[in-house]
C-alpha cells in the first residue's frame, strides 16, 4: 500500500468514528509497501498476558510524535497529489511526511487514541524495549521503526483469570490481519491447565432510539407561526443481552482434558502442582502457604508427576485423593 492511501485511510477513519485505535494504526501501517510484521500468536495466560510483535520496514523509517500546530507537513489532500501545508490546517491528519522527498514518515500521537480493539473489551497497554535486558516502557515522542532493524513492541493485555479474548486487528472492508487469543490456562510441562469454573451470567437490556422527522403546529387561532421540522422518537429497540461477568471456581483443575479433584477437598493450581487441601482444613479459605504438618494438603508436581503430602491430625492423607 502506498503511504498516501493508509494516510487517508487513516483520515478517514479518524473524521468518520472520532477516533484512531493502536489497532487501526497496527493495521494499516501493516499494509505499507516493505512493511512486515509477525507477532507470538496464541497463548494460554491466566490475569496478564503479553503479546509480542516483531516489526520490520525495508523501504520506511516511521517515526512517532505529539505534533505541533504550526508544524509543516506533506499530505495528499485527496486529488492525487502532495501538498505542503500545516497541521493546523488539517489537524485530522495522523499520517504524513515533513519533507517532500525522503522514507521517513510520521505518526501523530495527538490523533491516536491507546485503545487496542479486543473482544472482550480488556486493558492493553503498548510498550516499547527500553534500557537494560527485559525492560520496557510506553511508546512516546522520538520513538520510531527503523528501516533494516527488527522494532519489537509487547502489548500486555490485563484481563480476567476465567476470560479468552480475541485481539481484534480488522477494519471493515479494508484489511484484516490474523488476530492472537489470549485463552483462559496457563501451560506447564507441556500440558494446558485450567482451574474449572461455573460461569456466572448477567442478563441486561439495551435501549437504541430511532428517530423519526416531526413538524411543530401551532395550535392557538389568530397566532402566525412558521412550523419547524426537528427529530422526534420514533420508538424505542430493546435488545435483550446476556453477559458472563464471572466465574466460580469448582475446585477441579484441568490437566490437558483430565479432571484432576480431592474427595472432600478444595483443588487448585500452584506454580507447577496441583494441590488439594481438605475441606475440614479450610478448602478454598484454608492456609494454603503452611508446611509444617498443621494442615492436610497433598501437591502433585504436573511436570515430574511426584506426590508430596503434609499430614495434619484433623485428616488423614487417605482422605485426600489426586486423579
Amino acid at each position: 500500500m502506498k503511504w498516501q492511501t493508509a494516510s487517508l485511510i487513516l483520515t478517514s477513519i479518524l473524521i468518520a468514528s472520532g477516533v484512531v485505535t493502536y489497532t487501526d494504526l497496527f493495521v494499516v501501517l501493516f499494509q505499507l509497501t516493505g512493511v512486515n510484521a509477525t507477532h507470538s500468536g496464541d497463548m494460554y495466560c491466566k490475569e496478564i498476558c503479553p503479546t509480542y510483535i516483531n516489526i520490520t520496514t525495508s523501504y520506511w523509517n516511521i517515526g512517532f510524535e505529539s505534533t505541533k500546530p504550526n508544524q509543516g507537513i506533506y499530505i495528499d489532500v485527496g486529488d492525487g497529489k502532495l501538498t505542503k501545508t500545516t497541521m493546523k490546517e488539517y489537524p485530522n491528519t495522523v499520517l504524513y511526511k515533513k519533507w517532500r522527498y525522503g522514507r521517513k514518515l510520521w505518526v501523530n500521537l495527538n490523533n491516536i487514541n491507546s485503545i487496542i480493539s479486543t473482544n472482550p473489551v480488556v486493558q492493553v497497554e503498548w510498550l516499547v524495549p527500553a534500557r537494560g535486558k527485559d525492560n520496557w516502557r510506553p511508546i512516546k515522542d522520538g520513538d520510531s521503526w527503523e528501516r533494516g532493524k527488527i522494532n519489537k513492541i509487547k502489548l500486555i493485555g490485563h484481563k480476567k483469570e476465567w476470560q479468552t479474548v480475541k485481539w481484534e486487528a480488522e477494519m471493515g472492508e479494508y484489511l484484516t490481519i490474523e488476530d492472537p487469543l489470549w485463552i483462559s490456562g496457563v501451560e506447564v510441562g507441556g500440558k494446558i491447565v485450567k482451574e474449572v469454573c461455573t460461569p456466572i451470567y448477567k442478563d441486561w437490556i439495551e435501549y437504541i432510539p430511532h428517530y423519526k422527522n416531526c413538524t411543530t403546529t401551532c395550535t392557538e387561532k389568530n397566532v402566525s407561526c412558521t412550523p419547524k421540522n426537528y427529530k422526534c422518537i420514533n420508538y424505542t429497540e430493546k435488545i435483550p443481552h446476556t453477559e458472563q461477568i464471572d466465574c466460580k471456581k469448582t475446585g477441579r483443575v484441568n490437566v490437558s482434558g483430565d479432571i484432576f479433584q480431592g474427595g472432600d477437598s478444595f483443588c487448585k493450581l500452584i506454580k507447577n502442582d496441583v494441590c488439594c487441601l481438605h475441606n475440614k482444613e479450610g478448602g478454598e479459605y484454608g492456609n494454603w502457604d503452611r508446611t509444617d504438618g498443621s494442615v492436610t494438603k497433598c501437591c502433585k508436581d504436573l511436570i515430574t508427576g511426584e506426590l508430596s503430602c503434609d499430614n495434619s491430625l484433623k485428616v488423614k492423607r487417605e482422605e485426600i485423593i489426586i486423579w
